[in-house]
């Protein structure tokens, strides 16, 4: 077994096929400092674990069947429908320049951001972007923009 330490400036250490990074610890942590550590770690991993899996389906993504299943994914682990119209309008604002990928991802984070009254912010986030998207449909975002201010 091949164990390699560095501790102050980062390393890693190898136990079987598992690898640790340990970046910048000077000392060996308390249990409570530990702890948090792990669980920001934790949290870290799992976003840019979202993070990745939804750029891989972004690259895949070629029509309407592929849109549904990417929507799906990226509402899957979501809390609710406010934290789904906010992961669907990161994904859109990171698409790029496929234009019918953000529209569809700005209208499904309409539909989620109006269902609470918590997510009427991204409601209306996701409107301003579809008029910079697709400012043919200008009528229609400003429909909807109007509805989202009545629920308020």
């Amino acid at each position: 077994m091949d164990v390699g330490t560095d501790i102050s400036g980062g390393g890693c250490t190898r136990r079987g096929p598992v690898c640790i990074i340990v970046f910048g610890i000077d000392r060996a942590p308390t249990p409570r400092k530990a702890r948090t550590q792990h669980m920001a770690a934790s949290k870290a991993i799992r976003t840019i674990g979202a993070i990745m899996m939804v750029l891989v389906r972004l690259c895949a993504a070629s029509g309407a069947e592929d849109e549904i299943g990417l929507i799906r994914d990226i509402v899957r682990n979501a809390r609710g429908d406010v934290d789904a119209a906010k992961r669907l309008l990161a994904a859109a604002r990171d698409v790029g320049d496929d234009r019918d990928l953000q529209v569809g991802l700005c209208e499904k984070a309409h539909e989620y951001g109006i269902s609470s009254p918590r997510g009427y912010a991204s409601a209306i986030a996701a409107l301003d972007m579809l008029d910079r998207i697709d400012p043919k449909r200008a009528d229609l975002w400003r429909t909807k923009r109007l509805e989202v201010y009545r629920l308020r």
